[in-house]
């Protein structure tokens, strides 16, 4: 795997007990020891970003599935087989529950406001269509006037009360036999 014609760059080993350990070597006399750690600034930052917090991650997640496992092995042991789950489900449940929404919080507000404009409409319409219907049949059949209080639509009615046109209805009391 390691001929030159594969087209993997090869990297050797390093045997430094600490980075930077040849070039301490190899730096010329006086130079103060603060500059030669300026000079390893941008190796040291490749290094952190690539190697160094892949190790990490990979120690994590280690660790965790080392945990995981040990409580998954040590419930059904001493619950007798009652107890316990299945480490592989466990991930897979919280992945599902972090993922991102698609939809941003605005576009649902929005969305939210113009359902609730369109219900509103359409009761609107439906409430029209009613009195449009009401007001057809009720001249076709007599005019209002003629219409005692409780046959008349309530718009009529109250309308008819703040013009004085119509006396308010009596309560009837019952009499005793």
């Amino acid at each position: 795997n390691g001929s030159a014609g594969s087209g993997l760059v090869n990297v050797k080993q390093s045997a430094e007990t600490f980075f930077g350990k040849a070039l301490l070597k190899e730096v010329p006399p006086g130079v103060h020891p603060f500059k030669l750690v300026e000079m390893q600034g941008v190796s040291m930052q490749l290094y952190e970003n690539r190697v160094a917090s892949l190790q990490r991650a990979v120690a994590f997640f280690v660790l965790f599935h080392e945990m995981g496992k040990r409580i998954a092995d040590f419930w059904p042991r001493v619950s007798f087989g009652f107890l316990g789950y299945d480490i592989s489900r466990t991930h897979s449940i919280m992945r599902i529950a972090t993922t991102a929404s698609p939809v941003s919080g605005a576009d649902v507000r929005r969305r939210m406001h113009d359902i609730e404009m369109e219900k509103n409409w359409t009761k609107l319409k439906k409430l029209l269509s009613v009195v449009v219907r009401f007001r057809k049949q009720s001249r076709e059949s007599r005019p209002y006037d003629t219409l005692s209080t409780h046959e008349r639509p309530p718009f009529t009615v109250a309308r008819d009360l703040k013009l004085g046109s119509v006396p308010p209805p009596q309560a009837t009391v019952p009499c005793a036999p």
